[in-house]
C-alpha cells in the first residue's frame, strides 16, 4: 500500500480477485495497527512515567510501525514475483524464500511489540488499559497471520534445513506471543 493510496483503496484491492495484496500484506497492516495503538498507550503512560525505558518504547514503536507499513509493500512485491515465476513455470526456489522474508519480519516485530505491551501492562491506568489490550490482540493477530503466510510459502522451499530453522523460530515466538497476550488480557480481567 503506497503512502499515497488511501486505506479504502487498499481494502478494495485486498477484496479484489487478484494475487496481491493478500494475507502477508494484511498481516503487516494488522501488526501496524497494533503497533500504533501500543505507541499511543506508551505516550499516555509517558505523561506520568518519564523513565528512559518508556521513551525507548515510544521510539521503537514508532520505527516498528513504519517498518511494518513498508513490509506491506515488500510482501506484495515478493508475492507478485513468486506468482509470476509460478505462472511461467520458472524456478521458484529463490522466490519462495523471498516471499517468506516479510512475514518473518512481521512475526519478529509483532513479538517484540507484545513484549513492550507486557512491560507497559503494570504501568497503565484503567483509561488506557483497553487500548493496550487491543494492541496486544492485534499484534498477536498480525503475528499469527504472518506465521501462517510463512508456513504456506515454506512448502515451496527445498532447503529443509532452512525450513526447519524458520519453523523452530516461529514456534518459539508463538509460545511467547500467546503467553504475553494472555498476561496482558488479565489487565482487564478477561
Amino acid at each position: 500500500m503506497s503512502n499515497k493510496i488511501l486505506l479504502s483503496e487498499y481494502l478494495d484491492r485486498l477484496a479484489a480477485r487478484g494475487p496481491a495484496p493478500g494475507g502477508g500484506s494484511a498481516a503487516a497492516l494488522t501488526g501496524c495497527i497494533g503497533m500504533s495503538l501500543l505507541s499511543m498507550a506508551a505516550k499516555y503512560i509517558a505523561g506520568k512515567d518519564k523513565s528512559r525505558k518508556i521513551k525507548e518504547i515510544i521510539k521503537k514503536t514508532g520505527s516498528s510501525r513504519l517498518r511494518l507499513r513498508r513490509l506491506m509493500d515488500e510482501d506484495e512485491a515478493a508475492f507478485l514475483r513468486l506468482w509470476s515465476d509460478l505462472r511461467r513455470k520458472k524456478s521458484t526456489a529463490g522466490s519462495f524464500k523471498a516471499a517468506i522474508r516479510a512475514p518473518l519480519e512481521v512475526c519478529e516485530l509483532a513479538a517484540e511489540g507484545l513484549k513492550w505491551c507486557e512491560y507497559l501492562r503494570c504501568r497503565c491506568k484503567t483509561s488506557i488499559a483497553c487500548d493496550l489490550v487491543e494492541a496486544a490482540v492485534l499484534l498477536e493477530a498480525g503475528f499469527l497471520s504472518a506465521s501462517l503466510n510463512a508456513e504456506i510459502n515454506l512448502g515451496g522451499v527445498k532447503d529443509k534445513s532452512y525450513a526447519r530453522k524458520v519453523r523452530n523460530t516461529i514456534l518459539k515466538q508463538k509460545k511467547s506471543v500467546r503467553k504475553i497476550k494472555a498476561d496482558v488480557l488479565k489487565k482487564i480481567n478477561w
